[in-house]
């Protein structure tokens, strides 16, 4: 069970690296390619200046939502495993205490035997 639990959390973890390794490699792809786009096409000294000034807004822009997405996404698994925790807390204290209980229930019992038993000598 603990190592199903270990596996799974690595699993995540990973995919979590993995959603987090394709988001800047597009990001950093798109900026690249959108900077080696302008450098090359034939327009004036200019327009290229401007299209690159444009291009580096857009990409900062996307950045910027790109980041604000990744910051949503961690909040809500924060709170995830915040609740998920709470829960296993819960129960663990639920099971603890039904534990006590059993083992109060039988340790009268015993009582009660061993004092029957006693009694009847």
């Amino acid at each position: 069970m603990f190592f199903n639990s270990m596996t799974e959390k690595a699993r995540k973890k990973q995919r979590a690296e993995n959603a987090r390794n394709i988001v800047i490699g597009a990001t950093v792809g798109t900026a690249m390619g959108a900077a080696l786009g302008i450098l090359f096409a034939p327009k004036a000294g200019r327009e290229t200046r401007h299209d690159i000034a444009e291009r580096t807004s857009e990409a900062i822009d996307q950045l910027r939502e790109n980041i604000e997405d990744a910051r949503e996404r961690i909040e809500a698994a924060k709170i995830y495993m915040v609740e998920n925790t709470q829960a296993r807390v819960d129960r663990v204290r639920e099971a603890k205490a039904q534990c006590q209980e059993a083992l109060k229930s039988i340790a009268e019992s015993e009582k009660k035997t061993a004092g029957g038993k006693s009694s009847r000598k």
